[in-house]
């Protein structure tokens, strides 16, 4: 799935190309939404490769093992890396339609977060009401801010999570930026998430495929750059033989001779 040049993946369905980079964010996986056998829209999910880095190196970068783990999908997932997922639409589609259709996937996935995901020990706690309340309210604020647009075939929706704040923008021009942790989580586990099932498993697993990678090269460059440092350092370290200024001719005449009286 990764590709190493700044060309463009199409969707195979399709037929939609994504860039391989949209500024600093790698695309790491592309699927499409149907809806009764129609294409509704292809999508991509980008992630800043540095962020990606920074949030996962630390805590996962030395365990392989870790890296099939469930725990370590969730935390791709809930960490603070910056995240894309570009939409393309194959088919007309009413602003309204696409914001009720995103409510009924997001409802659930806000209370899965605020309830399951945050506070398992603590699920009556009126401070959860109050965190819910908030996510919901941002949550319809998504739904206010959509509802007007008219999304024609070839149009672009795209959804960014960097610093707990999810901005929407179609085609290129910023729709609705809102501050929820919460609300954002819960849009990207609609692409990436395990529970409730996403809406495409085959691009979920290439994004974790093109995760692991990128954090095995990373790894890889590091070896690779260890090893070279202690081949320099071995290679200084290594005795060099004594020596000084070339002998003169008459100099070398005089040990010549040294040595022949020396065998008599």
């Amino acid at each position: 799935m990764l590709q190493d040049d700044e060309g463009s993946v199409a969707e195979k369905t399709t037929g939609v190309e994504f860039p391989s980079y949209l500024d600093s964010h790698r695309l790491l996986g592309i699927g499409v939404r149907k809806k009764y056998l129609f294409s509704v829209y292809a999508f991509g999910i980008y992630m800043d490769e540095k962020s990606l880095i920074q949030n996962l190196e630390e805590h996962w970068g030395e365990n392989p093992y870790a890296k099939t783990n469930p725990t370590f999908y969730q935390h791709v997932l809930r960490s603070n890396i910056e995240k894309t997922v570009r939409l393309v639409f194959t088919r007309g589609v009413g602003g309204s339609e696409i914001a009720e259709s995103f409510r009924d996937q997001l409802e659930p996935r806000l209370k899965q977060r605020v309830y399951v995901e945050e506070n398992p020990d603590n699920l009556n706690s009126s401070d959860l009401s109050e965190q819910h309340y908030e996510a919901t309210k941002s949550l319809e604020a998504f739904r206010t801010a959509c509802a007007p647009l008219r999304l024609n075939k070839g149009s672009t929706l795209s959804f960014q999570w960097k610093d707990a704040i999810l901005t929407v923008d179609m085609d290129g021009q910023t729709v609705v930026k809102l501050k929820s942790a919460e609300l954002a989580w819960a849009f990207f586990s609609i692409y990436i998430g395990f529970l409730p099932v996403p809406i495409s498993i085959t691009a979920r697993d290439q994004v974790f495929l093109s995760v692991r990678r990128i954090l095995r090269e990373k790894q890889e460059d590091e070896q690779r750059g260890k090893r070279k440092t202690k081949s320099v350092k071995g290679t200084k370290n290594k005795k060099q033989p004594q020596g000084g200024k070339p002998q003169s001719k008459q100099q070398q005449q005089q040990q010549q001779q040294k040595t022949f009286s020396a065998r008599l």
